[in-house]
């Protein structure tokens, strides 16, 4: 049951600011695997 748009845009923010540090994550840590393996 969806709640007021307030709720919902905050939900949303909330996940796409989780899917960006979770992308800045990985990519730290591709980079540093790349960095141990040279």
């Amino acid at each position: 049951m969806p709640g007021p748009p307030a709720t919902q845009i905050k939900l949303i923010f909330a996940n796409s600011q989780m899917k960006l540090v979770t992308q800045l994550k990985m990519r730290a840590r591709i980079q540093a695997d790349l960095h141990c393996s040279r």
